[in-house]
């Protein structure tokens, strides 16, 4: 059974040997039809995790065989979503000269209100997808067909079909980062994908230093507006509170004169009712002597 597991993972990672032979910029991933009622082909909706599950396949048979070719097919893959692709782009956040700035988030959406942080490194976008699936994409003017499947991709928060991150494809980079740095002789090289003219460590640290400031603005931003709120609340309660103790000492002055006209009012029941009591026995004995 397992040996048939292995031959299953060799067969799969022959295919995408063959893929990178076939494709450009070498990566074990090729244009399919978009979807099952959508007969157009080209690179569909989270390409690059694609290109990532694939080379995962590389990495299983290089590990099953020590095959350097599988080693070889695996780095590859890596290649492509670290630069060497037709966007000239490491779709990796922080990773490279050009890199994805903004993805599809929540949080990280710095370039629609500069409030939020950019997103941090080591992000991976979904990438190129000729379904034109999101509003934005399709307001771009993009004409379905007119686009080189491997360039259909735009940096943008709001094109979620192309610039979405997740979890799912998220992970195999992951898993992909610890492979490389493992089995890799010279494990991730700075410098040896994007554009040619190589990364520096300064300016990876100029670039983690910005990130890091955006978060920490971000932060100092964010807490300036809870500290805003913790103040104004304490107005409003010290206000309240203020206000309390002048009701509070506006009755305690009122007190007397309530007790006061109460008294006088119960004063005055009683008087007259002495007085009905007098006139009606007064009323009494002049009625006797009558008869």
């Amino acid at each position: 059974m397992f040996s048939g597991a292995v031959n299953s993972v060799r067969a799969a990672a022959e295919n995408y040997l063959a893929k990178e032979s076939a494709q450009g910029y070498g990566q074990p991933y090729a244009a399919s039809a978009l979807g099952y009622n959508n007969s157009n082909e080209g690179y569909i909706w989270g390409s690059n995790s694609l290109v990532m599950d694939n080379g995962m396949i590389l990495a299983y048979a290089y590990m099953n065989s020590g095959e350097q070719r599988f080693l070889d097919g695996a780095i590859s893959a890596f290649d492509y979503i670290l630069g060497r692709n037709p966007m000239d782009i490491s779709y990796v956040t922080g990773y490279g000269t050009h890199t994805s700035l903004y993805p599809h988030h929540r949080y990280w959406a710095h370039q629609v209100d500069d409030s939020f942080p950019m997103a941090p490194c080591g992000v991976l976008v979904g990438g190129p997808n000729c379904g034109l699936e999101d509003p934005w994409v399709q307001g771009s003017g993009w004409k379905a067909g007119e686009i080189a499947p491997a360039k259909s991709y735009m940096d943008h928060i709001e094109a979620y079909s192309v610039n979405e991150c997740t979890i799912n494809w998220n992970a195999p980079l992951a898993w992909m980062s610890g492979f490389v740095t493992g089995f890799s002789k010279d494990g991730i090289i700075i410098g040896s994908t994007g554009n040619g003219s190589g990364v520096q460590l300064s300016e990876l640290k100029s670039a983690g230093n910005q990130n890091g400031q955006n978060m920490q603005n971000a932060t100092q931003t964010n807490g300036q507006a809870v500290t805003n709120q913790t103040t104004a609340r304490a107005q409003t309660d010290n206000a309240a509170q203020q206000t309390n103790v002048s009701t509070g000492a506006k009755t305690s002055s009122n007190v007397p004169l309530i007790l006061a006209i109460i008294f006088a009012f119960i004063l005055a029941l009683v008087i007259a009712g002495m007085v009905f009591i007098y006139k009606m026995t007064k009323l009494k004995q002049g009625s006797g002597k009558n008869e």
